[in-house]
């Protein structure tokens, strides 16, 4: 994957290179002494692209279409720098623009499929991935995007036949015989699928995931000696194959190895923490060998894990391939506040920060935190910041008086909540909150009052209050 993002990244920079030399990337000719400021100010913007100061490249390009509106590199850099921190909807806008002024850029139609595919519209997506190979010479890259994009509408024959195709011209890609054997695997041609996962291996011997499916298919031929080797290959090429992990170790458990099955699995654990199926296995191996609390223990983190683990695996893999996206990084650091990955998410939302460092929402998620895992002093020295930085924030003032009311500060969580619903008149919580805390402290009568509000807020269309941490 690292490969293949700096490969996109190579690409990127030859393309905007060359587009910055070719005149006929552009669509009309402005007077010579405009071109050459709006090529100047292009020149920033690349400069700003290669150091990573995405924002920055937005504005300069911007600056230098406010120059030239037919300038096409700086239009692309635009595109591309939107797509990256994750506003698909004018990074489209901005491909179809380089689409309608140069209508032969093979590279503004695969842009517009790359970013369907990218939001699962995958009719869009094939459309445009076959429109650009309608328009050029056929590349194997190409085939392999539209073969994933039928993968995920599950027309597998329809993939396969990309693949084979890709393969016909790049036959040396040693992930492509991986994905062929995917689909292979999937429609249980297993003699296939060892023939191309053999393949990639013989092209790439590194190439964990060939090995980890090779053992896969092993298993359902009953060969465990031969599974257990590939997943070991597996481990061996990748230390953090948490999926090679876990199936060693069930192989090792079926074979009566329990000592070295249940430390694979504890391996599948510490290589990925959201690995559930590890979880499972090892909580019912417990449970069958009488040690109910150890089972317990893992069968209920496997629970809270399957609960969003299709959508937690799914935004990290794209997250591989988009890590500027800022929607898709505060989307994983909320799915891992779900699952009570809190360090997880704390770091998710701080590299957030270090793109928008003035943002008091993401300083709130950061601080909830804290409260969630019971720091309370360290949540009111959060929200405080918070609030030197937004002092009308009400959301910040209310959660502040439950940081306050968790260290049994009673007064002065009342006076943040009063403070929150000052600010905000309908923030529903803080009026919920200070009910609790009147009914508590024998003023029912004005808890009552607080709580009748909360429920008419909630009840009504109003949109509702951001919750109190929990």
């Amino acid at each position: 994957m690292v490969r293949t993002l700096a490969l996109v990244f190579l690409c990127m920079s030859l393309y905007l290179s060359a587009c910055s030399q070719d005149p006929g990337v552009r669509g009309t000719e402005n007077s010579a002494a405009e071109d050459r400021t709006a090529k100047k100010t292009y020149a920033l913007a690349r400069a700003h692209f290669e150091a990573g100061r995405f924002e920055d490249v937005i504005t300069a390009c911007r600056e230098a279409l406010a120059m030239d509106s037919t300038y096409t590199p700086a239009r692309f850099l635009l595109a591309a720098n939107l797509a990256k921190l994750g506003d698909l909807e004018a990074a489209q806008v901005e491909y179809r623009r380089v689409a309608t002024v140069s209508p032969g850029d093979v590279r503004a139609r695969i842009a517009l499929g790359d970013l369907a595919a990218r939001q699962r519209h995958n009719e869009q997506a094939a459309a445009a991935y076959l429109a650009a190979l309608g328009m050029a010479a056929p590349q194997a890259a190409l085939y392999r995007k539209l073969a994933l994009v039928y993968i995920d509408q599950a027309r597998y024959d329809k993939a396969a036949e990309s693949l084979e195709k890709a393969i016909e011209i790049e036959p040396g890609h040693a992930y492509t015989h991986y994905n062929l054997g995917k689909i292979h695997y999937g429609q249980v041609h297993y003699q296939e699928a060892i023939q191309d996962f053999t393949e990639a291996i013989r092209l790439d011997s590194s190439l964990a995931d060939a090995h980890h499916h090779l053992g896969l298919v092993s298993l359902k031929l009953g060969g465990h000696d031969d599974a257990q080797a590939s997943f070991r290959r597996a481990i061996h090429w990748d230390g953090g194959h948490a999926g090679a992990y876990t199936q060693l170790g069930q192989v090792l458990l079926v074979v009566g190895r329990e000592d070295e099955g249940e430390q694979a699995l504890l391996g599948a654990m510490r290589a990925d923490p959201l690995e559930e199926e590890a979880y499972y296995r090892l909580g019912t191996h417990y449970l069958r060998q009488g040690r109910n609390d150890e089972g317990r223990k893992f069968l209920s983190i496997f629970g809270r894990l399957k609960k969003v683990g299709r959508r937690l695996k799914d935004t990290r893999r794209q997250l591989t391939m988009y890590p500027h996206d800022t929607s898709l990084r505060l989307a994983l650091a909320a799915l891992l506040v779900k699952i009570g990955r809190y360090e997880d998410a704390k770091a998710q939302y701080r590299r957030v920060l270090e793109v928008t460092p003035g943002d008091v929402g993401l300083r709130n998620n950061l601080a909830n935190i804290l409260f969630r895992q019971g720091k309370a002093k360290e949540a009111v020295q959060a929200y405080e910041k918070i609030l030197e930085l937004a002092p009308d924030y009400a959301t910040a003032h209310s959660n502040l008086g439950s940081a306050y009311v968790l260290l049994g500060e009673d007064d002065r969580g009342a006076e943040s909540y009063r403070r929150a619903i000052e600010l905000l008149p309908d923030h529903a919580e803080a009026h919920k909150n200070l009910g609790k805390l009147y009914m508590r402290v024998g003023r029912e009568r004005e808890g009552r009052t607080e709580l009748a509000i909360y429920h008419r807020l909630s009840e009504s269309s109003a949109a509702p209050s951001p919750p109190t941490p929990q």
